[in-house]
């Protein structure tokens, strides 16, 4: 079986900036040429909360969780690690609201049943002055399950969210690229259900579009892409195969200078995956997240 899934994020930072009046490249009038210096700067504790919509497709019908909506909000703490080489933050994000709507109608009572215990789960994670010091880990164990899985996916488990970003060593002006390594796909492993995963470190390349000095925001695009393979052994439903997946994922930060948090993300990611067995059935899913 293929399958195709497409992403498009978005996110707002409401809790360290106010709500996002800067969100889309076309506000970014007033670029700057100068050169810049972009990183995470945080040098004392911080709080910031993000609201997420996010919009999940899947053809044919009945396929892959079907079709379902999603809205989210998530609080970021953090604080300075107190490491020296290199300085960075620890940062712990929790969930703190969800709701879900299945269109199809089957899962909506699931959802809204599930939501309080989605609210439980967190993520931590370490970050450099130039970006993501380590991935997302679950700080606790998804009782959850595929919701809390998806509702966590939406905050960049898995996939390039909206802390996901790698900053230059160096100053640079607008127009200037920068690549990065950025692990990607790995759902399953926590389970133990995926085996012998290869190639889910993606190239991410990134490009500063935009300065505004008035605002002393930065726009910042990327471009990722991976290839890889794996096996599935699952011993309750007794799967046992190996699987391909192509992987892209492209899309733009509005971030603060100062700081180097986001201010609103949004992003496009397409999945086409083979498990080997009948892989002239493709599976569609699209994904639309956004502010």
């Amino acid at each position: 079986m293929a399958a195709m899934f497409k992403v498009m994020s978005g996110i707002a930072l409401t809790g360290f900036m106010g709500a996002a009046a800067v969100g889309s490249l076309a506000s970014h009038n007033a670029t700057s040429r100068k050169p810049v210096s972009l990183k995470f700067s945080i040098d004392s504790p911080f709080r910031a909360n993000y609201k997420i919509h996010r919009e999940w497709r899947a053809y044919p019908k009945g396929t892959a969780n079907g079709n379902q909506n999603h809205d989210i909000e998530v609080s970021v703490v953090g604080k300075p690690s107190g490491w020296d080489h290199p300085p960075g933050s620890d940062v712990e994000l929790s969930f703190t609201a969800f709701t879900g709507v299945d269109l199809d109608g089957q899962e909506t009572r699931h959802l809204r049943e599930i939501a309080q215990t989605i609210v439980t789960e967190r993520l931590d994670r370490r970050l450099s002055e130039l970006g993501s010091a380590q991935p997302w880990k679950m700080k606790n164990f998804n009782p959850a399950g595929w919701a809390g899985m998806m509702a966590m996916k939406a905050a960049g488990l898995y996939e390039i969210g909206f802390l996901n970003l790698w900053f230059p060593s160096h100053p640079v002006k607008v127009g200037d690229r920068w690549t990065s390594p950025e692990l990607v796909g790995d759902e399953g492993t926590y389970g133990n259900q995926v085996k012998n995963l290869k190639g889910n470190v993606a190239t991410c390349t990134y490009r500063l579009r935009a300065v505004d000095a008035r605002r002393n925001t930065a726009v910042v695009s990327f471009d990722a892409r991976a290839e890889m393979t794996y096996d599935i052994v699952d011993h309750v439903l007794k799967w046992n195969f190996k699987g391909t997946r192509r992987e892209t994922q492209s899309g733009v930060w509005v971030i603060d200078i100062k700081t180097g948090l986001p201010i609103s993300f949004r992003a496009d990611r397409t999945m086409v995956e083979s498990d080997g067995r009948s892989p002239e059935k493709e599976v569609t899913r699209t994904v639309v997240t956004r502010i």
